[in-house]
């Protein structure tokens, strides 16, 4: 199966990345360019970098044609104060609508 994580690089989503790449499936992981985890994502030939971040989901079907399972775990605001604020929680929710809308598009 094809997969689509968003977050890929972060705690979560490495570990995600790398329980489907050892049983077989082919990973897209959506990253942004300054992310910090990227070192942390496994090196293996059916693990594609997909780069965007959250203001550009949209994105994400230039890049994927077709997928099966779509996993959202990209997040803003995360750390520290982040987590109580309401304008960056109602982003985050908005990009949470954005991807149900490119899972759908790409046949998840």
């Amino acid at each position: 199966m094809k997969y689509v994580i968003t977050g890929a690089s972060g705690f979560l989503g490495v570990d995600i990345c790398k329980e489907l790449l050892r049983q077989g499936h082919q990973v897209y992981a959506v990253c942004r360019k300054e992310s910090k985890g990227l070192d942390n994502l496994p090196k293996n030939d059916v693990l594609s970098i997909v780069w965007a971040d959250l203001n550009h989901l949209n994105d994400i079907p230039q890049q994927v044609k077709q997928a099966d399972v779509f996993i959202h775990l990209a997040w803003q605001g995360t750390v520290s104060g982040g987590r109580f604020n309401p304008e960056l929680q109602a982003e985050n929710i908005q990009n949470a609508f954005t991807a149900i809308r490119v899972a759908k598009q790409i046949g998840c």
